[in-house]
């Protein structure tokens, strides 16, 4: 853990080098008013830097005061990436059906690998660096993708109960959704998701509340699909000023909801007002003409930045030792997009070498 001796100074000082790194990188947006590849991207930026600092500064700080109140929006984080998945698959659906088959290679592939590769080298550096292990049940289950406890400070990586959950929507998404009938999928998947996490899963009850904090993301992000075409219509056919104020309180909404999150008051009460967060944040970045090229950067590495932010900031560490908190926190930002591109090329590579395998018959 890390002893920020003084946390709101450290917190200005972040918080200045992270938005002057976010608006020097502004530009104006090429399409207006819709989830885009590069809003998609800047969003999934947004997110994953949420839950970074949130580990941060609940988590690694000693002193919960650092990064506040930059570090309270973990849950809102996951359920950006789950809201973006429903969008993105749903999206995908209803422009072309893919078979149940060729949707798991293609998803499973894209999530799996990478998992694999992060999974082999924090065993490898545990073990070699720190002479730590883990029983192993544990490791076979890692591979798997199975991660029914969530231990923060003794698990291998575990951040990586989102694994597991994303892993259930991937396997339900194809056999469930219906071009002809979105909404009756929809209404099925929510169902569904509702009557699995009342389920006894073989799960510890921390990752049990966290499945049920964030069953409805995923689905509304699917709903969001399904109408974004009217979505986008209705904004194009408001005045500017109107956009404007609309900004404006939503900008309210979201930081009202945030601040009074309703964290220990239930998780029906928690999720709802989590998703109307969730819900604010997207609507304000369909609504603004510009985005951040260093958001977008940062959204295209953030499933390979989820992999490996926490093992490497609690037990890897080689800045906070070194650096003071705030240049720690922006340099380690800038250390995981440079890891995980680094961790893309891994995987573009493993790629290459399975297909040419597969062509020469080899494999």
């Amino acid at each position: 853990l890390i002893n920020v001796s003084d946390p709101i100074f450290q917190t200005a000082v972040f918080s200045i080098l992270f938005f002057v790194a976010i608006f020097v990188t502004v530009r104006r947006r090429h399409v207006d008013f819709e989830i885009s590849v590069s809003l998609s991207n800047e969003l999934k930026g947004v997110a994953i830097l949420m839950i970074i600092l949130a580990h941060t500064g609940y988590a690694l700080s000693v002193n919960t005061r650092f990064l506040f109140p930059l570090s309270i929006f973990a849950g809102v984080g996951v359920n950006l990436f789950l809201f973006l998945s429903g969008f993105g698959l749903t999206k995908s659906a209803l422009k072309t059906k893919l078979p149940c088959l060729k949707f798991y290679k293609k998803r499973f592939t894209n999530i799996y690998l990478p998992m694999w590769i992060v999974v082999s080298i924090l065993l490898i550096l545990d073990l070699v660096l720190l002479n730590r292990t883990y029983p192993l049940s544990e490791i076979i289950n890692s591979y798997f993708g199975y991660f029914p406890v969530a231990d923060i400070y003794t698990n291998l990586n575990s951040p990586l109960w989102y694994f597991s959950f994303i892993v259930f929507y991937y396997l339900i998404f194809p056999l469930l959704f219906s071009r002809k009938f979105p909404l009756l999928s929809i209404a099925v998947v929510i169902l569904i998701s509702l009557f699995v996490v009342k389920l006894t899963l073989p799960v510890s009850p921390d990752v049990l509340n966290l499945y049920k904090l964030h069953t409805i993301a995923f689905p509304l992000g699917m709903l969001f699909a399904v109408y974004s075409s009217k979505i986008v219509d209705i904004i194009n056919n408001l005045k500017p000023l109107v956009r404007f104020l609309m900004i404006l309180t939503l900008t309210y909404i979201f930081a009202y909801t945030a601040i009074n999150s309703g964290v220990g008051k239930g998780i029906m009460t928690e999720q709802k007002l989590s998703l109307i967060t969730t819900s604010a944040l997207v609507l304000i970045f369909i609504l603004k003409k510009f985005q951040s090229r260093f958001l977008i950067l940062i959204g295209i590495y953030s499933y390979e930045i989820y992999l490996i932010q926490w093992p490497i900031m609690y037990r890897h560490d080689f800045l906070y030792k070194f650096l003071p908190a705030s240049l720690a926190t922006f340099a380690y930002i800038l250390s995981f997009i440079f890891l995980a591109y680094l961790l893309k090329k891994i995987e573009k590579t493993i790629h290459f070498v399975v297909k040419f395998l597969a062509r020469s018959r080899l494999i």
